[in-house]
């Protein structure tokens, strides 16, 4: 993406790249919140109450971005992902609270 955007493909490169459209639903807040131990629940109600969040955050998501979706990248990637001199994802400290 930085390559299309900051023009440094040479010429006879450019036309195998193509600038691709990123989302992504985050729910960093939410899983950071959960235990350790919460990775080994496998129980039927964990895993319906992990799809709830999941739900929720993607309708949350939608009404937020819905314009968005085939226009635009909604993702920062540089912000969001390769985060640098930051100790955690996003500068938040895992809670590790049940």
């Amino acid at each position: 993406k930085k390559l299309i955007e900051d023009d440094m493909l040479k010429d006879e490169y450019k036309d195998h790249y193509k600038d691709i459209l990123i989302h992504a639903i985050r729910t960093d807040d939410i899983m950071c919140d959960l235990s350790i131990a919460s990775k080994f629940d496998t129980s039927w109600p964990f895993l319906m109450h992990l799809h709830d969040m999941g739900y929720e955050q993607g309708q949350k998501w939608l009404l937020a971005h819905f314009d968005s979706v085939g226009k635009e990248t909604t993702v920062n990637i540089q912000d969001d992902y390769l985060f640098k001199n930051k100790p955690y994802a996003h500068g938040k400290k895992r809670s590790g609270k049940a």
